[in-house]
């Protein structure tokens, strides 16, 4: 003899799915924190893996940091920028730059936490979240010493703090102009660029020891923060300064 069998009514499904959606709704928010903590882990090992690389350029060339932006057009091959080379376009990066040699892997250029990198001249793909000091383009390790950051840190009387010097660090793209270089000094560009919010509102840099350090540039910052570096000859001058190869160790 066959058993009825009870089907569900409209109201305990009903039930169901709303149990069902309050779960979903508690368990999202842990399941982004997740991502979000794996996505930093990811993108401060990717800037410690591209200091190593610049460490390991500087072992082969006389203890200097690669070249810049500044550098593309250098007549000798490896004072050219790190990221593209000697091409213009950063749709040709990294495989151009003279870091990709040491560094191969192109997906260590790139923040999991970005979800698409327009250029700002063609509206192409873009394979970089990461920009480069370009005052320290063909710099000698050595030489590299202090810097501070503030309203107004290129005033003498201003106290250099024993900050560690960026070197590589994760900005914020979608702002950039032209072709697309990031820059903090906004009186050298004009351009309204920001360091990126996207890990815990903040971002991450690597310094010449490859430490991996956290700076939050509130997003709603009114007023221009620089960051400027003491020189071997005790100057002081922008991070962001477009120097050619080797110019910092002359300043």
């Amino acid at each position: 003899m066959r058993k009825d069998q009870r089907a569900f009514t409209l109201v305990e499904l009903l039930v169901v799915i709303a149990i069902i959606a309050i779960l979903i709704a508690l368990l999202l928010p842990v399941l982004q924190r997740a991502r979000a903590s794996a996505d930093a882990v990811v993108c401060q090992n990717n800037l410690k893996q591209l200091m190593t690389g610049a460490i390991l350029f500087a072992d082969d060339h006389k203890g200097q940091l690669p070249g810049g932006v500044t550098d593309r057009g250098d007549p000798i091959e490896d004072h050219r920028c790190w990221l593209t080379g000697d091409s213009v376009r950063f749709e040709d990066s990294p495989y151009e730059g003279t870091l990709f040699r040491y560094i191969r892997n192109a997906q260590t250029y790139i923040c999991p936490a970005v979800k698409d990198r327009p250029s700002a001249v063609t509206g192409e793909p873009v394979n970089r979240d990461y920009a480069y000091a370009n005052s320290l383009t063909g710099a000698k390790l050595v030489k590299v010493k202090r810097c501070r950051f503030g309203v107004d840190p290129l005033d003498n009387n201003t106290s250099f703090d024993r900050l560690p010097v960026r070197v590589f660090y994760h900005y914020e793209h979608h702002t950039t102009h032209l072709i697309g270089w990031a820059n903090i000094n906004q009186a050298f560009e004009g351009g309204n660029v920001r360091m990126t919010h996207l890990h815990n509102r903040g971002c991450y840099y690597v310094t010449t020891d490859t430490s991996i350090c956290f700076f939050n540039e509130p997003p709603d910052i009114r007023i221009d923060i620089y960051w400027a570096i003491e020189t071997p000859r005790g100057r002081t001058i922008p991070l962001e300064l477009y120097n050619r190869w080797g110019q910092f160790n002359e300043q």
